[in-house]
């Protein structure tokens, strides 16, 4: 008789049996599946939120390398430079980027926007930050949008032309509208040995030439509301302009304090940087940090991710941990529950190889044997295990909050316009992001690391086989 014809027959004779592996491997698949269906669910996340982030980078000081310096390490200290941001932009990883550099200016003849005011004051301050791409990062990012006008051309930023753009709720404050001239003043204050001040002022007059309005995002806290108004009274102008008004202030520090040794010419940026991918984020940032002092590091939008992905790094790790001692405590029990199977049909075998059969079908008998019954089992499991991996998510993640003991703290990552260009994620949208889904790659991996897994059962129970001497048995 066909050994294939033996096996179905098997299985049909020995409904006991049969059932018995049955419900053990049911029972094993599921929770290989929920283990598979949650680290799934995991690395999906992951790649949602990290997309969500995008692929943008930012050069800052590392400021755990610079805990232990001395003074004369200090003072050695070297800034990031145009030239070393042009260099790091020009790494083929680079889509575009963009360094600004950042002063206030007050204006006694503007008003700042912030609806929580109760009197208008008397002096406004509006952050001015300075743009060397000209289409302007925040707007091409997403993080701001032109209402009205236009963002600057290469020449306004090349030439320094005192031009700006600012938001609508400032415009419609102040009734300003594109073409129109707006003042403000750069105010630098002496403080005398009688306790008095002196102010040194420079008048700045601005073209407007865009109106754009902002994207920001809403906090709780104390269970109240509250928006950073910041973005909204934030003025844009080339790069140049904001280096000439910091050099007019740093002259003036060193007239009024000449032993000071300041720096008139120091120049201050924050370069940011677009990538090509997400994919070629470390690439980017191990050669962008060869071009780097040491004391520098590149930080990526993507790694705002670890910051609120706790829980699910906890459901990730402690399902890889699960799928594993399943796997194992699968190539365990199968290989003793087959071998207990096989030594009642010890007999049976023996006739086999008596009349000529040749081991290597006998296994192979064994074999579709055990793979018939696995192959139901896991194809049972796949419509359990999607629902054993939501609860034992939910499980997990109350688990987790026993142990650190934090539920939901409502964390914000939100770095404001042009330092990270990207929309905040918090916890939240990181746990709203994890779901269990039913997919193809979830079926071909449970299907192969559970067959493969049986297999690796079979393997003792394949030798027992190949030991048995026929004679020895039939005596």
């Amino acid at each position: 008789m066909n050994f294939l014809k033996r096996a179905f027959l098997s299985l049909v004779r020995r409904k006991g049996k049969s059932l018995i592996l049955l419900v053990i491997i049911f029972i094993l698949s599921n929770v290989m599946a929920g283990s598979i269906a949650i680290g799934q669910a995991s690395n999906n996340v992951e790649r949602t939120i990290k997309l969500q982030l995008g692929a943008n980078a930012s050069v800052e000081l590392d400021w755990e390398k610079m805990q232990d310096w001395t003074e004369e390490q200090w003072n050695s200290l070297e800034y990031i430079t145009p030239e070393m941001a042009d260099k790091i932009g020009g790494l083929s990883y680079v889509k575009y980027y963009d360094y600004s550099s950042e002063t206030y200016i007050n204006s006694t003849t503007l008003t700042q926007y912030d609806p929580n005011m109760v009197e208008v004051p008397t002096i406004s301050y509006f952050p001015i930050k300075g743009v060397q791409y000209a289409p302007i990062l925040d707007i091409v990012n997403g993080n701001a949008t032109l209402v009205n006008g236009r963002t600057f051309n290469e020449s306004e930023i090349t030439n320094a032309d005192y031009v700006a753009l600012i938001s609508d709720k400032v415009a419609e404050l102040n009734n300003i509208f594109v073409g129109d001239v707006i003042y403000l003043q750069n105010t630098f204050s002496i403080w005398k040995e009688d306790n008095t001040v002196e102010e040194v002022k420079r008048d700045i007059a601005l073209e407007v030439i865009g109106i754009f309005t902002p994207k920001v995002e809403q906090s709780e806290e104390n269970n109240g509301g509250w928006i950073d108004y910041t973005p909204f009274n934030r003025i844009y102008v080339p790069n140049g302009v904001v280096h000439a008004e910091n050099r007019w202030m740093n002259e003036q520090y060193a007239i009024a304090y000449p032993d000071s040794n300041i720096k008139i010419d120091q120049i201050y940026i924050t370069p940011t940087f677009v990538l090509n991918n997400p994919e070629d984020v470390e690439s980017f940032r191990t050669e962008a940090k060869n071009l780097l002092p040491d004391y520098y590091k590149v930080t990526v939008s993507s790694d705002a991710y670890d910051s609120v992905a706790g829980p699910i790094k906890f459901i990730g790790s402690l399902s890889n941990i699960i799928l594993y001692v399943a796997i194992g405590a699968t190539i365990l029990i199968l290989s003793l529950v087959v071998i207990l199977f096989l030594r009642d049909r010890k007999h049976e075998l023996g006739i086999y190889l008596s009349l000529g059969e040749s081991k290597s079908k006998v296994v192979g008998q064994i074999l579709i044997e055990v793979l018939s019954i696995a192959i139901i089992a896991i194809t049972l499991s796949l419509l359990t295990g999607n629902s054993i991996a939501e609860s034992t998510s939910q499980s997990m993640m109350d688990l987790r909050n026993e142990i650190t003991g934090n539920t939901d703290n409502g964390g914000v990552i939100y770095k404001d316009m042009g330092y990270y260009p990207t929309n905040g994620v918090t916890e939240d949208d990181v746990l709203e992001a994890y779901k269990i889904e039913f997919s193809w790659d979830y079926v071909l991996i449970l299907y192969g690391v559970g067959l493969g897994t049986v297999l690796l059962s079979s393997i003792a129970p394949m030798i027992y086989i190949l030991r048995l001497k026929p004679k020895k048995i039939m005596m």
